[in-house]
């Protein structure tokens, strides 16, 4: 049975893989490879499963590890036109890397689920969010780093069964916290992040049946604030209520 599986989690690195043993798809590689291959035995998940790469956006925190993951697996890699210039220009790719544009609203089709790409608002060019068909038709979405909701994010996870959905700070440890005034205005700003307050009001208007939030920084939000917001009740089991994909997610790790 296909899962989605979120490995990695924070503002020092994002990974998930949707699939199962057989095959599937891992979105962004934003740790190393050595904590990535650990993460997916962890879960039963063979090197050899990963069939693709899927990039949201050219930030560290989703690529740390994609040049040293694709030498040791080459594997096809996707993202749009803007975030495969900005990586290939920043030699994050070995040079026989098999780099296949994704253009937003198109989709494309792997050995084991079907993707389609759906624009995101972001300080960065060409980000992007994901929805994947499973060979069961269920539904997932990956939806990180978004500042604020388009309507073409609605379209992208509307309806689907399980939404990776981003809640990344909590307003008043962002004012208050280490970070300089402009980075709390660009974290806030309609290209930066959805607050951890946005996030429930969002995951109800989408009406997706199961949430799963990411993006929590250890600087920016705490477990019990984060974990107090009412809509964390959509998302506190392992397995899915009312949907058959299985949702197995991070481990949040002390600092």
């Amino acid at each position: 049975m296909s899962k989605f599986y979120s490995l990695f989690s924070s503002s020092k690195g994002n990974a998930s893989f949707v699939g199962s043993p057989a095959g599937g798809v891992l979105v962004d590689a934003g740790v190393s490879c050595r904590r990535l291959l650990q993460s997916l035995a962890a879960h039963d998940i063979p090197e050899k499963a990963v069939q693709a790469v899927c990039i949201s956006h050219s930030h560290t925190d989703l690529i740390a590890g994609l040049r040293v993951f694709l030498g040791k697996h080459p594997v096809p890699v996707y993202g749009t036109a803007e975030t495969l210039a900005q990586l290939r220009f920043s030699d994050k790719f070995p040079q026989d890397a098999d780099l296949r544009e994704i253009l937003p609203t198109e989709t494309i089709h792997t050995d084991s689920v079907a993707v389609t790409a759906f624009p995101t608002m972001h300080d960065a060019p060409g980000s992007c969010g994901y929805r994947f068909e499973l060979p069961d038709g269920q539904t997932c979405a990956v939806c990180t780093d978004l500042g604020c909701v388009t309507p073409e994010v609605e379209k992208g996870v509307l309806g689907a069964d399980l939404v990776l959905l981003e809640a990344n700070y909590d307003p008043k440890m962002l004012r208050y916290g280490p970070y300089p005034a402009s980075l709390q205005e660009r974290i806030r700003g309609k290209y930066g992040h959805l607050s951890n307050g946005d996030s429930p009001g969002t995951a109800e208007m989408l009406i997706a049946q199961h949430v799963s939030y990411w993006g929590i920084s250890a600087k920016k939000t705490i477990p019990c604030l984060w974990h107090s917001r009412p809509c964390w009740n959509i998302c506190r089991n392992r397995e899915c209520a009312g949907t058959g994909i299985s949702c197995c997610r991070w481990r949040r790790r002390r600092a």
